[in-house]
């Protein structure tokens, strides 16, 4: 029912010494493709709140090396 409700489902304790404005941000990208069409997709994800429980994720393909 609480995903239903957009409520949080659950969440981990804090680190100690954390400030609570702080933003956790991943990116990390993959290098593929077959023969001449090669490209690369990079993966974005950073967190919205100070519970660490709302992400914002977003990913992008564009041409190797670009």
């Amino acid at each position: 029912m609480n995903a239903k409700s957009n409520n949080t489902l659950w969440k981990v304790e804090k680190v100690k010494g954390l400030a609570d404005n702080t933003m956790i941000i991943g990116i990390d990208v993959h290098h593929g493709g077959v023969g001449k069409k090669k490209f690369s997709i990079v993966g974005f994800t950073a967190t919205m709140d100070n519970d660490f429980t709302k992400y914002y994720s977003r990913i992008s393909v564009q041409d190797k090396r670009d």
